[in-house]
């Protein structure tokens, strides 16, 4: 009675291994929005419009009403592949275009009220660091940079290691010397030569120095308060 059973499982499963084997059609879903890594890095747009139905479409031969006439429906699709989202690899020495794999975020308070006359503001800064590669992980380190009005007081200069998709968290303490709206974002990532030794491969970025990134279009702004001014009479 168990025969049919395991004849049809063996059966069953034979089959699906030749489906694996079978080519897939380059139009098809399946080849617009392939399983595994690839697709994490690279997005498959898929548009389906339709026109149709429109009330008022006058052809010249409908000899009935404007509001009765319509339109014969109009239908297309548009394929628009390999939209990359997320790099697979480290920038290229060469590349034109050199983005960090590292992205930095931070969660900090907007305003901080404080009597500047008693010594500086304080503001609890919590940073994430994300490897944002896809298949391979990142060495770096992470350096302060120097400001008269504020400073970053804990992790001065730390290397992380971190791999793709992986993030770290880094607790801060912000020093705020004077009232007024600061730009707290002070971070400078550079990333870490992996050939240490002076072995420098031909495709390596740091032949000859290391790569930083800046992120200068991005702030992470508070607003220091001085209640001695507000207090005053």
């Amino acid at each position: 009675a168990n025969t049919p059973d395991v004849a049809y499982g063996q059966q069953d499963d034979a089959s699906r291994t030749d489906e694996k084997e079978v080519p897939i059609h380059p139009t098809s879903i399946a080849r617009l929005c392939p399983p595994g890594p690839v697709s994490e890095a690279f997005v498959h747009v898929i548009c389906n419009w339709s026109i149709g139905n429109i009330a008022g479409a006058n052809n010249g031969d409908d000899p009935s009403p404007p509001q009765h006439q319509t339109m014969p429906t109009l239908s297309g699709e548009h394929h628009v592949r390999d939209i990359s989202v997320r790099s697979t690899d480290t920038p290229a020495r060469d590349s034109l275009i050199r983005s960090c794999p590292i992205t930095a975020t931070a969660i900090l308070p907007k305003t901080v009220s404080n009597n500047f006359a008693e010594g500086p503001a304080m503001a609890s800064v919590v940073v994430t660091l994300r490897n944002q590669l896809v298949d391979k992980p990142v060495k770096f380190s992470v350096d302060i940079e120097e400001l008269l009005a504020c400073e970053l007081t804990g992790v001065q200069a730390s290397a992380f290691t971190l791999d793709a998709g992986e993030e770290v968290q880094i607790p801060f303490e912000a020093l705020i010397y004077q009232p007024g709206i600061h730009n707290l974002q002070m971070l400078r990532i550079t990333l870490k030569d992996e050939n240490s030794d002076g072995n420098h491969g031909d495709d390596d970025m740091f032949q000859t120095e290391a790569h930083s990134f800046h992120f200068p279009m991005q702030q992470w702004l508070v607003n220091a308060i001085d209640t001695s001014i507000s207090a005053a009479p």
